[in-house]
């Protein structure tokens, strides 16, 4: 027999309603790092074995929401942030073969990478780390893989999309121009032609 996973949505109620001092003692104690461990560790995971499929489904679209309740408190988007790891483990979830789970990790990532440059930096340095993973030729291979996925619905692909405006969306327009140079190369515009058509 195995253990009772734990009720994620009733977590992701807490957190959300969560005081200010609070959510700091929780973020004190590391219960962000824990979300986020989990968060990259199920999203490997296939199903099967010991694994309750009804809980595992229900992690891996209550996850990212609990992920997500974190960052809308303003010390939680701070501390994510901040930490490159934290960040890496958002990013290695798009693991995941679960297309609700991957709508949010996207969700998740578009979010960092909007809140500020750093937040925009640590998610291009994670994306560089996650093409070594998958043994990749360049960086942005995986996120075209997630437009080409038979797993990417139009909703799915909007949501890449928008991540990929806001990875563009930056003041520095040699930094712009570059981002845009290496999208292109890895064959950015076919693929939108392709999806227009």
């Amino acid at each position: 027999a195995t253990d009772a996973a734990p009720d994620y949505s009733l977590i992701r109620q807490v957190l959300d309603n969560a005081p200010s001092e609070w959510m700091t003692h929780f973020l004190d104690l590391g219960g962000l790092h824990i979300l986020l461990d989990s968060l990259r560790t199920y999203a490997g995971v296939r199903g099967g074995g010991n694994v309750n499929l009804l809980q595992f489904t229900a992690f891996l679209v209550q996850g990212p929401r609990c992920v997500r309740s974190v960052m809308n408190h303003h010390d939680g988007m701070q501390r994510l942030v901040a930490s490159q790891e934290m960040v890496q483990s958002v990013v290695f979830s798009l693991d995941s073969k679960n297309p609700a789970a991957k709508a949010e990790i996207v969700e998740l990532m578009t979010a960092i990478v909007l809140y500020a440059p750093e937040g925009r930096r640590a998610v291009l340095e994670s994306l560089t780390a996650y093409h070594f993973k998958k043994a990749e030729r360049y960086r942005f291979n995986v996120i075209i893989h997630e437009l080409e996925s038979d797993l990417a619905t139009p909703a799915y692909m909007g949501l890449v999309v928008g991540f990929l405006n806001a990875l563009l969306h930056t003041p520095e327009i040699e930094d712009r121009l570059a981002l845009r140079r290496e999208l292109m190369a890895v064959g950015l515009l076919d693929r939108l032609s392709a999806l227009r058509s």
